[in-house]
């Protein structure tokens, strides 16, 4: 099975890139080459092209999974316009390339408020920044195209195999060996879920062809915070 995984660059791409390599014909793209990418197969491509033509005639995928986002909520607020393009519009171009492959479309627990706890697939999108409303704006274009695709919310925490990157975990860790204070959170609500189990979900929803598109949440086993 040909699988074009995007943000291979970041901790959930690279991982599942890593990890597919074993049985499927992997393609995987991101921003730019980064040190230990596992991909054996990897394109440069910017998503806030205006048509994938060039990324899908490479990889004629069978199966798109996307993990490609701008996640920085500040630099989203700085850049809505950019935020909405990569991280909901990218959404629609896949689907409109008529590929005929399963999108796979990795959402955010951000098209939530804050305040909400546990949520659930049916629980009202109200996202209370630029980040959550281009998640929203993904999931509102994979729902509108019909098919087996799927949406999956989620707040991930892991290792990032590309030293380039910090993600929570990384930043916690640099910061206890700094010695620095550490600033946390007293007005959200969420359940992050550990990278790796993210994975083998997304692994077990890429081979449910017969799924009608859906977002669906894959938050509520882990810890709330």
């Amino acid at each position: 099975m040909k699988i074009l995984v995007t943000g291979a660059s970041g901790m959930l791409g690279a991982t599942l890139v890593r990890l597919y390599q074993k049985n499927m014909d992997v393609y995987a793209t991101g921003p730019g080459e980064f040190p230990n990418n596992p991909a054996r197969k990897y394109l440069k491509f910017d998503l806030s092209e205006k048509t994938y033509d060039v990324l899908l005639k490479w990889s004629e995928p069978e199966a798109i999974i996307h993990c490609a986002a701008m996640t920085n909520v500040n630099v989203c607020e700085q850049n809505p316009e950019k935020a909405l393009a990569v991280n909901g519009d990218s959404v629609k171009r896949f689907l409109d390339a008529g590929t005929g492959a399963r999108l796979i479309y990795v959402s955010s627990d951000a098209v939530f408020p804050d305040n909400v706890k546990m949520k659930k697939e049916n629980s009202p999108v109200t996202p209370a920044n630029v980040y959550g409303k281009s998640k929203a704006l993904g999931e509102q274009h994979l729902m509108a195209a019909g098919g087996s695709h799927c949406a999956i919310r989620t707040t991930l925490v892991g290792r990032n195999i590309n030293p380039s990157k910090q993600g929570f975990v990384e930043w916690m860790l640099a910061s206890a060996h700094k010695r620095a204070q550490i600033p946390l959170f007293h007005d959200a609500v969420f359940t992050p879920h550990f990278h790796l189990a993210i994975c083998r979900g997304i692994t077990m929803d890429s081979s449910q062809q017969n799924q009608r598109n859906t977002p669906f949440d894959r938050h509520g086993t882990g810890f709330e915070i």
